[in-house]
């Protein structure tokens, strides 16, 4: 069991740095062309996927890596899916692959698995802590280049949702209530990564490090209650709600806690921009 969690730990932790290294690409694509990508975009707007695939190769957005934007693996995909019932089931097969290892919530979901999956079953996590530790630090650096992605958007076009979920594998067009749905729904997919991201911090930090005094895997255990005490923890150090029942007892502890801290300005911030991009749906022309 140790094993397969320390494989598991690995996969991620090298998965993670692909995916971050596609999201700095993504934020310096948005940065350059995402405004000639968005008024291309409204001028015609792609009838399927094809179409979309060939305005993004217009706007220079060919260099996405491993993920839902990645168009080597969404071009193979549509190929696939155009051809015998073996073909359309490799081509599902292809995109739960993609979706599961080079995706923020695939990566963010095994991380659950690893890290907390194992409380489930064991009395004391299996594997090295190090790694552990490491998958949910790449974890959380993902869900933070995320919103540095989507700010990056907000910036250039003044909206979240507007042409940005159009890059993947999404519907390609909605009237201005799905928007408004849209820029929400982003705005609670961040926070709930965030929360769950940290959370398999805090649950390793506690649990393999001593980091808390009431959340002790000597004296709590590495179960159920222990992982619900850690997303508490979490949402409540993020949200600045009340005092933490939580001392840390070493640096690890206290790196979480600021990186927790931070998070929750990143979700203010979030919020006090998302009011003006639900607004201005209709204006956005420039």
């Amino acid at each position: 069991m140790a094993v397969v969690v320390d494989l598991l730990n690995v996969t991620i932790i090298l998965h993670g740095l692909l995916k971050v290294t596609a999201i700095t690409n993504a934020i310096r694509w948005i940065s350059e062309r995402g405004r000639d990508y968005r008024l291309a975009y409204d001028r015609m707007p792609p009838a399927d996927d094809a179409a979309k695939l060939r305005l993004l190769d217009e706007c220079g957005g060919t260099f996405f890596p491993f993920g839902a934007k990645d168009h080597r693996i969404r071009r193979r995909y549509l190929r696939w899916q155009r051809r015998s019932r073996r073909w359309r089931a490799a081509a599902v097969a292809l995109r739960l692959w993609a979706t599961v290892c080079f995706t923020a919530p695939g990566l963010v979901a095994l991380t659950v698995l690893s890290t907390a999956g194992p409380a489930f079953f064991l009395p004391r996590p299996p594997g090295a802590r190090w790694l552990t530790l490491g998958a949910a630090l790449v974890a959380a650096a993902i869900v933070i280049a995320m919103f540095f992605e989507a700010l990056t958007w907000y910036l250039t076009v003044r909206g979240y949702a507007r042409r940005f979920l159009t890059t993947g594998f999404h519907r390609t067009r909605v009237d201005s209530t799905g928007e408004n749905l849209a820029e929400l729904r982003i705005y609670i997919y961040l926070a709930a990564s965030m929360v769950l991201a940290n959370s398999m911090l805090c649950l390793t930090a506690a649990v393999s490090f001593g980091s808390y005094r009431y959340l002790d895997g000597s004296a709590v255990g590495y179960g159920p209650s222990a992982v619900a005490a850690a997303c508490l923890h979490t949402a409540s150090s993020m949200s600045f709600l009340g005092e933490s029942p939580f001392t840390t007892h070493n640096s690890v502890g206290s790196l979480i806690g600021v990186l927790d801290l931070g998070s929750g300005v990143m979700l203010i911030l979030f919020g006090l921009t998302l009011l003006p991009a639900i607004l201005n749906l209709s204006g956005r022309t420039e």
